[in-house]
């Protein structure tokens, strides 16, 4: 790998890193109201992903890097995009079964407005 990619995958990391970490939160804690922010956190990695993938591109046409490596890094990054868009799903699916099970063992209480995303 060259040093450009090292660099990008090195900050793609940790900022990854730091979603889990935030979203591990969300799901410990229950506390499902911060759902918009994470889901602000994937929209702007999703985007750096892509800016990433156009910068590998760019290496490619330039013959910077060679196909082997252009192949695994982009496939890098597809994986980690669809990881991210998992984990999102996997958050808000928690949060409608915690709901639905709320609502079904207190028929009597009115049921809670829920914000749709």
């Amino acid at each position: 790998m060259i040093e450009e990619q090292i660099e990008e995958l090195d900050r793609l990391r940790g900022a990854i890193n730091n979603f889990f970490n935030s979203t591990i939160l969300i799901l410990k804690e229950k506390g499902f109201v911060d759902i918009q922010v994470t889901i602000t956190e994937q929209k702007e990695l999703i985007d750096q992903i892509t800016a990433i993938s156009k910068r590998q591109l760019k290496r490619i046409k330039t013959q910077a890097s060679g196909t082997k490596n252009s192949t695994l890094y982009l496939n890098i990054m597809n994986e980690s995009k669809n990881l991210l868009l998992f984990t999102v799903n996997l958050i808000k699916a928690q949060r409608d079964f915690m709901i639905f099970d709320k609502n079904q063992r207190t028929p009597s209480t009115p049921k809670e407005v829920i914000e749709k995303d």
